[in-house]
């Protein structure tokens, strides 16, 4: 049994649980993450980056969700664009 007013999971709050007989809770333990890569010039333009294709400095990166929107992160969050840096890495 819950004894308590509210309960807060994640960024939303369960509120007025007292007396309640049961309360499911499910929870997915999620892993710190970051996706990243490079930004290169492709001089041969065969879109995978040989060994000597220098990297690009100062492009924004967006990430973005399936929609095209700008994604948000786990606590609804949008995620701030990147710059690639002097060799043309960034990661979010």
């Amino acid at each position: 049994m819950i004894n308590t007013e509210k309960i807060q999971i994640g960024n939303k709050t369960y509120n007025n649980l007292t007396n309640w007989d049961k309360f499911r809770i499910s929870l997915r333990l999620l892993k710190p993450s970051s996706i990243g890569d490079r930004v290169w010039l492709d001089e041969d333009a065969n879109g995978i980056q040989d060994a000597g294709e220098k990297g690009v400095e100062g492009v924004t990166v967006k990430l973005l969700d399936k929609d095209g929107s700008p994604a948000k992160d786990f606590n609804g969050n949008l995620v701030q664009d990147q710059v690639t840096d002097a060799n043309g890495n960034y990661k979010f």
